[in-house]
């Protein structure tokens, strides 16, 4: 039998300055609008996309912490990709 509770409550730990988040995999939505963005021509834009995307998928925690967009904004370009990646290869686990 699959249960799909195991994969509805699957999150990964983040690990953010002053607090540590358990956010759930993205949705099949987001992972496609990820694959999307990839692909897309204009590194500006996806650059942008990814902070967006950052942002969006860390508001999917058990805590329910809201993280605003201007926090991620002015964290290293590294930790946005950190992030970014991690929660993409959940999707892939």
């Amino acid at each position: 039998m699959l249960d799909v509770n195991a994969y509805l409550e699957r999150t990964e730990e983040i690990k953010l300055p002053g607090k540590v988040l358990h956010v759930y995999e993205p949705t099949h939505n987001m992972y496609l609008a990820a694959l999307q963005h990839e692909d897309a021509d204009g590194m500006n834009d996806y650059i942008t996309y990814q902070v967006e995307a950052v942002t969006a998928m860390l508001n999917r925690n058990k805590e329910g912490i809201k993280v605003k967009k201007s926090v991620i904004e002015v964290l290293p370009r590294t930790i946005v990709v950190a992030v970014y990646r991690a929660l993409k290869i959940i999707c892939n686990e």
